[in-house]
């Protein structure tokens, strides 16, 4: 009997320690800037695509426009931005786009939407997606041929 108990709380310990692992997920991210967001049918439409393909990340309306969009799905994604790009925009530049590992709890789990980066960078920071914003953020470098141009 002594041994019997031992063997069960060796397989429990085994047990416990596999639910409490780092589980990782594999997620599809895709980064859009924009020159701004101002206008409430773009607004309405980014937000309600977004949920009804179940796509979380956020959107940051106003000047500059940011979204950053998350699926397990990276076919819904591509879809989800082609059908955006086809709205009329001032400037609509593709930031990042990749495939992430991510620890369980990291990541978006809804869409949201934001008025300022105070609040959006505390979304990214709650998420674990605070590295990104920088990139999402920063202009690409132009060539002296491009700035002499403008």
């Amino acid at each position: 009997m002594q041994k019997l108990i031992k063997r069960v709380q060796h397989a429990s310990t085994l047990v416990k320690y596999s639910t409490t692992s780092d589980a990782t997920t594999s997620v599809s991210i895709i980064g859009v800037h924009f020159h701004h967001i101002y206008s409430d049918r773009k607004k309405k439409e980014i937000v309600e695509l977004a949920r009804k393909n179940n796509i979380s990340g956020f959107v940051r309306f106003g000047k500059p426009g940011r979204l950053l969009v998350q699926s397990d799905d990276n076919a819904v994604l591509k879809e989800y931005i082609k059908h955006i790009r086809q709205l009329r925009w001032q400037f609509m530049a593709l930031r990042i786009q990749r495939t992430l590992t991510l620890k369980s709890g990291d990541g978006f789990s809804e869409f949201k939407t934001f008025e300022n980066d105070k609040d959006l960078i505390q979304y990214m920071k709650e998420a674990n997606m605070q590295d990104l914003f920088s990139e999402l953020s920063n202009m690409p470098n132009r060539s002296k041929e491009e700035q002499t141009e403008s």
